[in-house]
């Protein structure tokens, strides 16, 4: 192998054009974002509607709401169902399918 067929090494000055990420990882980050969002918030939900509800200092009757405490209502059943349906959601509209064939085939260095 001569010196010849070696790449030139790029200086952090280069006038080269930053290269930009390829599509199948910023859409895995926007899904990872969208992910951990909606984990975060449902995570704080179940833990605060359930601390809210089900501690009730004082109080020997815990109300009831469908044959259920209402903070296992409130701040269980409540969130998992909306959980189910944001992740249906998810898988339909967000969630996208790339081409990982076409980048590979575009890499020159694999």
């Amino acid at each position: 192998m001569s010196v010849d067929d070696q790449p030139e090494p790029r200086s952090e000055n280069s006038s080269a054009p930053t290269e930009t990420l390829a599509e199948s990882f910023t859409q895995s980050k926007r899904e990872l974002k969208f992910i951990l969002g909606t984990w975060l918030f449902f995570f704080s939900w179940v833990g605060l509607v359930s601390y809210w509800l089900g501690y009730l200092p004082g109080e020997t009757k815990v109300p009831v709401l469908f044959g259920m405490p209402s903070w296992v209502v409130f701040g269980i059943a409540l969130p998992w169902l909306l959980a189910i349906g944001v992740a249906v959601f998810f898988a339909t509209r967000v969630m996208k399918d790339t081409d990982l064939r076409g980048e590979l085939d575009a890499d020159p260095e694999n």
